[in-house]
């Protein structure tokens, strides 16, 4: 076998691109499996070389494989070159490209990790560790608020937040599990009270949004809307179905005044019997903890279905709310339906000193002491 001269003392190689990959196919045809290690590519490779005579041959056109030395020559990785010869092999320890890191950046909670592993032919830790090692990327943070943080933020419901979307009023991003909203447009939310206290993130994420919102306007114009990823969606008018009356904010109807002066720390009682209580008239003395004015016309603890001004009363007979030790159940009831009292001279007894928690403490020590007995007891019959 002759070979063309390439300048002085230098020849053209055996193994060009279009042979390795054949010998790779080759290899594959022979083995059953893509060796993607050096280690595990020599096992089988090596030595298999033959002359003609039979005998081993280190020569080029004598090996059935081509060696891992000639694969890199031609190829950047291992995996690249399966590939090219038409195999599909996992890209681990492989180095992230720039259009990877866009890519995988991008499609943080629009598509599923199990579909951007696919595309990229990444695992789904390698995935999530690279969205961690390019500044801790998550789904939740990625696009804006999500609805559900914005609704805690704002102490509403979701269903409150869909009915602006639906109808075409606030814009959002839907992606493979979550809503993404824009904390700019939360201002047109009617049922928050903007001119109270808000939470310090929210007020941070808002003025963020808006400066960038205002930036946004100064650059592109009247077309600003095309360059968010916020769409608006409209699925349904807005007064549709059983709605009759336009949506009003609770914060700006016109609210009678208080039937009394009674205010939050005050003691009260009861000038009638409540009911579901069972207790006489008189005989039940609380603190009153907020008081609000409310608009729904459900049943109330004095029998009644009306809108009216509604007080929490926390009684301190009332055993405590599970899960929580300093705050005892609490009972909206009518103001109308109180009266102001002096406060006790005696403080309520703290919950931990509350009868109900000696009793229970006692029936716990009870148990204790009972299956420590046992716990003995089978020591003395194993020793």
């Amino acid at each position: 076998m002759s070979f063309k001269a390439r300048g002085a003392g230098r020849r053209s190689f055996w193994w060009t691109r279009e042979r390795v990959i054949a010998g790779l196919q080759r290899f594959h045809a022979d083995f059953g499996f893509c060796a993607t290690s050096s280690e595990a590519y020599a096992k089988h490779a090596q030595y298999t070389g033959r002359d003609p005579a039979g005998n081993r041959s280190n020569l080029g056109w004598h090996q059935r494989y081509p060696s891992f030395a000639t694969i890199l020559n031609n190829f950047a990785t291992f995996r690249e070159a399966w590939r090219a010869a038409g195999f599909e092999v996992d890209r681990g320890y492989e180095e992230w490209s720039e259009i990877e890191d866009w890519f995988v950046i991008e499609s943080v909670g629009i598509l599923h990790r199990s579909e951007v592993s696919e595309i990229l032919g990444r695992t789904v830790p390698a995935i999530k560790r690279r969205l961690y090692d390019l500044g801790d990327i998550r789904s939740y943070n990625r696009w804006g608020t999500t609805l559900t943080h914005a609704a805690k933020l704002m102490d509403l419901s979701d269903a409150t937040f869909r009915k602006y979307m639906h109808c075409g009023i606030i814009p959002y991003l839907k992606g493979v599990k979550l809503f993404y909203l824009n904390p700019a447009d939360l201002l047109k939310i009617e049922e928050f009270d903007w001119s109270g206290d808000i939470h310090p993130e929210l007020e941070q994420l808002v003025r963020r949004a808006v400066a960038q919102r205002i930036c946004k306007m100064l650059k592109f114009g009247a077309a600003w809307r095309d360059h968010e990823v916020y769409k608006f969606h409209k699925t349904k008018e807005r007064f549709g179905g059983r709605i009759k009356n336009p949506r009003k904010s609770v914060f700006t109807k016109d609210c009678p005044p208080p039937p009394n002066d009674i205010d939050v720390g005050d003691w009260v009682k009861t000038n009638g019997k409540v009911r579901s209580m069972q207790t006489e008239v008189g005989k039940r003395y609380g603190q009153v903890k907020t008081v609000y004015y409310s608009w729904q016309r459900v049943s109330r603890y004095d029998g009644t279905r009306r809108a009216t001004w509604v007080a929490m009363v926390e009684f301190p007979k009332i055993r405590t709310i599970t899960g929580e030790k300093d705050r005892r159940i609490r009972y909206a009831i009518p103001l109308d339906y109180l009266a102001k009292v002096e406060p006790p001279q005696i403080e309520p007894k703290p919950l931990s000193m509350h009868p109900e928690a000696i009793r229970g403490r006692e029936r716990f020590d009870k148990h204790v002491r009972r299956a420590r007995e046992r716990f003995d007891a089978i020591q003395g019959d194993l020793s």
